[in-house]
């Protein structure tokens, strides 16, 4: 059950990819107090994970393996973005996402 692009509109007939799938476990074991959420080091990863997709998406022609990777961009931000033990943090994800976002729109 996906909610992108619109984040108030469920699709519970989009197949979930196995990022979703990861993005959702994590959430729901940090709701439940089972672990940390990411440390703040963590950050760095999560930029780097962004600026693959954004890179790969320079790439790839094919439209449904572009929504893919945005889905995959998504997963990252929202769990990240949920997660992030340091809010200054939260404006460099958003800013990594909105490159990638605007490589995968404009192929």
């Amino acid at each position: 059950m996906v909610n992108y692009p619109d984040l108030k509109v469920l699709n519970p007939n989009q197949p979930a990819s196995r990022g979703d799938i990861a993005a959702f476990v994590h959430q729901a074991l940090v709701a439940q107090g089972r672990i940390e959420p990411l440390p703040g080091e963590v950050m760095a990863v999560i930029i780097r994970l962004l600026e693959a997709i954004a890179t790969i998406a320079d790439y790839t022609c094919d439209r449904k393996d572009r929504a893919v990777l945005l889905r995959h961009a998504a997963a990252i931000k929202r769990d990240s973005y949920e997660n992030v033990s340091d809010k200054l943090d939260k404006p460099d994800i958003d800013e990594q996402y909105l490159v990638v976002e605007k490589s995968l729109r404009s192929g």
